[in-house]
């Protein structure tokens, strides 16, 4: 199923600034727009059904391998208790307002500890101050899923973001339409890295969901890409897309727990927050033995990857 859904700031060929959406329920068709949102999940998420993870984790399919491959992303199940997601709040709410219950300070911030903003909280490596964070980010369960989607014999966490969207609807929530890879290229090869991000807060469209575009991942690098850039308008406009290739987007809703996994050449973005309650995530990267760091650079290193702590070994399948 596809809708044409107004997004906040978007305009019509009139010019008119559209309305938003309320969400799914509310996403009226509106023709003078020309992004095109696909609602159908894969797998579908029931926001209003069991919330508990599988007795018994099933194993990532050749289906899903494949999808993967095809589209750039995959959403997953639900890998989180809801007991574990509610700590996990409380863990973030302790990092944004200062606490580091570990005693280290995560590597950066772009909001002051307990500051008053409507505008998007992303805290760098957060697991590194609290461990009910650092839990959710050495989820085995997570890792192996994204392992098994790589091919992976070992995964280390290399990196992560807490990213605390605030209720309002104010713009600065947002995150641009980018490419990881944009940013990553300190690695020497790109398909051994992969990322989990994982909801911790029911994820809805009108909630500012992260929102994919299927088989951009097969569009090589395109610059430029802008995580900082607030007007989506501007931000797509920016994008040379390839020769024949539509834009569309798959609007990533999942319940708390859940987590979808993306590939580093994957368009990915989201919008600001207009839902009643804040939009909470945390995207935990990883690094397989297949891509070593080749150039020096702020987030990981041989020696931080040396250190449990710090850039955990969270999958081991062996040789």
């Amino acid at each position: 199923m596809e809708y044409l859904v107004a997004f906040p700031g978007d305009r019509a060929e009139s010019g008119a600034v559209l309305p938003a959406a309320a969400g799914i329920g509310g996403a009226s068709r509106c023709f003078a727009l020309r992004r095109r949102v696909d609602l159908d999940y894969s797998p579908p998420m029931n926001l209003t059904g069991n919330r508990e993870p599988e007795t018994d984790m099933r194993s990532v399919t050749a289906p899903d391998r494949r999808l993967f491959r095809t589209q750039g992303f995959l959403q997953g199940p639900v890998f989180l208790t809801q007991d574990q997601v509610a700590a996990a709040c409380r863990g973030m709410d302790r990092v944004i307002a200062g606490v580091y219950r570990t005693g280290r300070e995560p590597q950066s911030r772009g909001v002051a500890p307990g500051a008053a903003t409507t505008r998007l909280i992303k805290i760098n490596n957060s697991h590194l101050s609290d461990e009910d964070l650092f839990a959710v980010v050495a989820n085995g369960e997570i890792a192996r899923w994204a392992a098994q989607l790589l091919g992976a014999k070992r995964l280390h966490v290399w990196h992560t973001q807490l990213l605390f969207k605030p209720v309002g609807g104010d713009p600065g929530a947002g995150i641009g339409f980018h490419q990881d890879w944009k940013y990553w290229q300190f690695f020497d090869q790109l398909e051994g890295v992969i990322t989990a991000w994982v909801a911790l807060s029911d994820i809805t469209v009108a909630g500012g969901a992260m929102r994919f575009v299927p088989g951009s991942n097969r569009w090589g690098l395109i610059d430029p890409g802008n995580f900082s850039e607030k007007d989506e308008a501007k931000a797509i406009a920016a994008l040379p897309l390839p020769a024949g290739e539509e834009w569309r987007e798959h609007a990533a809703v999942m319940p708390a727990g859940a987590a979808s996994f993306h590939h580093p050449l994957t368009l990915h973005g989201s919008g600001a927050n207009h839902a009643a309650a804040p939009r909470r995530a945390i995207a935990v990267h990883y690094v397989s033995e297949r891509a070593q760091v080749v150039t020096e650079n702020p987030h990981v290193s041989a020696a931080t990857l040396a250190r449990q702590w710090e850039n955990p070994l969270v999958y081991d399948g062996g040789a």
